[in-house]
């Protein structure tokens, strides 16, 4: 899948979590190959060999589950998690970057916490108690799969805070240059005016507006020739 094209500006330590999480996602793709190999020998032993064994089942839960949870922060950082942008396409990237800040502040980040305070004493008290399979055959160490669900969200929790940091450099970079546009329009209307003190009053208002217009599309142009210059050309590639 193509990755798609981000208006937010990196900085050092958003690069350096994106790194990881991009090292992590790549990894745990090929646990689904396993999980498709598992099935593979699954589906043979019991229609071939009229065998069915409980420990691969669980394996292949486990697998998803291991696959599922640690994908979580990757598609999160690439951006892939399906949404429905029928109204978010059609807004400014100003609008766009206050929306999933506000998503992120509101939303995400308190049910990420909520996750991880009631995921950890899980699984302590899984490790205390030896939790195995309650059925016959299942698989030992039921605390090493539940250990899964603090750690993905820790790495969540991760590409969330490299996220939030690209959003709110965005912000506070938009902020700048609009203070600086209204500065120089400012500095053109006052220009404007001295040059036609003796002119029809009628004319000054179109003298300061043209001049606010043109520092405004200058700024905008600012904004958008930063943020691109800042984000790394990422070649298209495919998810695993």
């Amino acid at each position: 899948m193509a990755q798609k094209k981000d208006y937010l500006p990196h900085t050092r330590w958003s690069q350096r979590i994106d790194r990881v999480a991009d090292r992590v996602g790549r990894v745990i793709s090929y646990v689904w190959l396993v999980l498709l190999g598992v099935i593979m020998i699954n589906v043979l032993m019991r229609y071939v060999l009229n065998e069915g064994r409980i420990e691969m089942e669980e394996l292949q839960w486990h697998l998803y589950s291991i696959g599922f949870l640690l994908g979580l922060g990757y598609a999160y950082q690439a951006d892939a998690h399906i949404r429905v942008d029928v109204l978010h396409e059609r807004l400014g990237h100003r609008t766009k970057a206050w929306i999933e800040l506000y998503g992120i502040l509101l939303l995400l980040l308190p049910f990420i916490a909520l996750v991880l305070i009631y995921s950890v004493p899980f699984v302590a008290s899984s490790y205390a108690v030896a939790a195995v399979s309650a059925s016959p055959g299942g698989l030992p160490l039921r605390w090493l799969i539940t250990a899964v669900l603090p750690l993905a969200f820790f790495l969540l929790l991760m590409t969330v805070i490299a996220r939030t940091i690209r959003v709110w450099h965005f912000l506070s970079l938009a902020a700048h240059l609009d203070a600086s546009a209204a500065n120089d329009g400012d500095r053109h209307a006052r220009k404007g005016t001295s040059r036609h003190r003796h002119a029809h009053p009628s004319h000054r208002p179109r003298a300061y507006s043209a001049a606010s217009r043109s520092a405004a599309r200058l700024a905008s142009h600012r904004v958008w020739r930063r943020c691109r210059a800042s984000v790394p050309s990422v070649p298209s590639r495919r998810a695993h």
